[in-house]
């Protein structure tokens, strides 16, 4: 009998671990994987080059990539919620309509992702969602408090859906990774030298890689994190052990 591959879907193909994540799960552990491309403005609904091409800051753009998820790949099994925006404008300096786009990228996305399909694994055997999110949703940036305000609330909303949807088979998670790329730089604040020479901050010695997600994200799918539910795991190297330099 063939085997059955289960299907992913990452829910912004923007973040700096997706790509390396959907290489992970595809080659190595055999999942379909589906990459949503969120459009920088409110447009027409269309398909991305890689798959699909949904606003999830709209809860009629989410519902509509549910049915396209399930009309072109079959049975989804996993959802990673992906999606991020940092802004980089301090307490003294950001605006309320930087810090309105910033919250809903970060968490309004997260929540109307959560809400379409916690329910849709519910109705269909369960399943899991994990969320990509952020040592920032404890640490304070010193220079981006949208991000770090977004994804406290990602944290939280990741507690309510293991809590809520744990009983009809769905487990949800959520990975704090620490910054990759070019989110290093955008975090960079004078207020704390948290990331600034981050190789210097962390234990083991380096800076946080895309491929770190991506191992912890495969274990989090199996069937090995099969009893894991409402959980936070830490993907730093240590980093959030910092305090400061001598």
């Amino acid at each position: 009998m063939a085997e059955i591959r289960e299907t992913v879907l990452i829910t912004d193909a923007s973040h700096p671990a997706a790509q390396t994540i959907a290489d992970r799960l595809h080659h190595k552990h055999n999942y379909n994987v589906v990459m949503n491309v969120p459009p920088l403005e409110t447009t027409d609904n269309d398909r991305g080059q890689d798959g699909l091409r949904y606003d999830t800051c709209s809860l009629a753009a989410v519902q509509d990539m549910l049915n396209a998820v399930s009309e072109g790949f079959g049975r989804l099994s996993h959802v990673i919620q992906s999606d991020w925006s940092i802004v980089r404008q301090d307490l003294e300096n950001i605006t309320e309509q930087a810090l309105k786009q910033c919250l809903e990228r970060n968490a309004k996305s997260a929540f109307l992702v959560s809400k379409v399909f916690g329910q849709y694994l519910a109705d269909n055997g369960g399943g899991s969602l994990l969320y990509l999110s952020t040592v920032h949703a404890q640490k304070p940036t010193g220079a981006a408090p949208g991000y770090s305000m977004g994804h406290g609330a990602v944290q939280m909303l990741c507690r309510e859906m293991a809590l809520f949807y744990g009983r009809q088979g769905v487990r949800a998670n959520l990975l704090q990774l620490d910054a990759l790329d070019v989110q290093t730089a955008l975090l960079d604040s004078t207020r704390t030298p948290f990331q600034y020479d981050v190789g210097t901050k962390v234990p083991l010695g380096r800076s946080s890689q895309p491929l770190d997600a991506a191992g912890a994200a495969a274990f989090m799918l199996s069937q090995e994190a099969g009893f894991i539910n409402g959980a936070d795991l830490i993907v730093d190297g240590g980093h959030l052990l910092y305090f400061r330099d001598r």
